[in-house]
């Protein structure tokens, strides 16, 4: 039989707090480990290549005609690094009917150029397809924000990163130059980038407030899933032991005809009302550990708890007294014999057998 203090732990609120906070934390990374993939655009640092503070007689930057100190334009030097922190993605991952790279808005990419890698396969690949291409793409005065950075779809080992130097010319000093990723690898929903620089720091506590409220939405989902599974399994648990009380004593009642009935009513206490408390307070009383008398068990324990603890007033401790469960004890089995718990000697001997047979006592 399945012990009282089991069920109260089942009942208690921090363990369900405990499993939400494990199913949630389960459910939140159990998708990153599903995901075998997971590539990282990292924006490492943004720089103006040219600062002037205070204007300089005859001094003029120059690009296709126009200087570029008389409009609302910066050149910027910006490095960007592409990361594998999951397996090896290979080519056939990758969406052959759409470009792999980065869409750069607010701004004309000038040129590009591999500044690290710790892989010479991506480094050479890559350098060789930036040759191939030509920046910016379109001749002329500059109308169009947005630029392309295409990329070769290279096999990306795990652990392997590669940072690239751009040369931009942002459109409009008030408006950032903004990265948006081109392309679709398996089994990745989103390829997101983050910024290093100081400036998108407003990027991190958006990215930490979608994930602490992603994280809350999942812990919420878990605490009452683990609630439901809790009753669930209690209720199948009382259910079974109902179903094996009623088979045990039946069984019992069909080898043991010629019972009394005082020693039926025993039977069908333990079938009905009986209880784990009643299991304990049996095996202590046979064992002769048992002495109980509730006058002067209640009389020494108010006492022993006002001399422990002086501040406490006696309606504190009978308040807490109240707590105590109430259990009645069938009088065919104990009996209270002046303020004592005693078992009921007439049907001792059947007590015994029988608790023994229901398995409830050691043999």
């Amino acid at each position: 039989m399945i012990k009282r203090h089991i069920f109260s732990w089942f009942i208690n609120g921090s363990m369900w707090s405990f499993l939400g906070v494990i199913l949630a934390v389960t459910f939140f990374y159990l998708p990153q480990y599903r995901n075998p993939f997971n590539l990282h655009i990292i924006v490492d640092y943004e720089v103006d290549l040219v600062e002037v503070k205070e204007r300089v007689k005859d001094l003029q930057i120059l690009y296709r005609d126009e200087d570029i100190l008389n409009t609302d334009r910066l050149l910027k030097l910006i490095r960007i690094t592409f990361k594998n922190d999951g397996k090896t993605i290979l080519q056939q991952a990758y969406d052959q009917s759409k470009k792999f790279g980065l869409r750069i808005e607010n701004a004309v990419l000038l040129d590009v150029d591999v500044e690290n890698s710790n892989s010479d396969y991506l480094k050479e690949n890559i350098l060789e397809k930036l040759q191939e291409q030509s920046y910016p793409e379109s001749e002329g005065p500059i109308f169009d924000s947005v630029s392309e950075l295409s990329l070769p779809k290279l096999i990306f080992e795990k652990g392997k990163y590669v940072s690239l130097k751009l040369y931009v010319l942002q459109i409009q000093k008030t408006k950032s130059v903004r990265f948006v990723p081109m392309g679709k690898i398996a089994n990745i929903d989103h390829i997101s980038i983050t910024y290093d620089n100081k400036e998108s720091a407003d990027s991190y506590i958006k990215m930490f407030i979608k994930r602490l409220s992603i994280f809350v939405m999942y812990f919420v989902i878990a605490y009452f899933v683990s609630a439901l599974i809790v009753v669930l399994t209690m209720y199948v648990i009382l259910r079974s032991e109902r179903y094996s009380r009623k088979f045990r004593t039946s069984r019992f009642l069909r080898i043991n005809r010629k019972l009394t009935v005082e020693q039926k009513n025993i039977v069908k206490i333990y079938r009905t009302i009986w209880k784990i408390a009643h299991t304990k307070l049996l095996k202590a009383l046979l064992k002769e550990r048992l002495v109980v008398d509730f006058r002067v068990f209640i009389k020494e324990e108010i006492e022993r708890t006002i001399t422990k603890h002086p501040y406490l007033i006696h309606g504190y401790f009978l308040r807490d007294i109240e707590r105590f469960e109430v259990m009645k004890l069938p009088p065919e089995i104990f009996i209270l014999k002046e303020g004592k718990i005693e078992l009921n000697q007439a049907n001792k001997d059947f007590i015994i057998s029988f608790f023994r047979q229901m398995k409830q006592l050691p043999e």
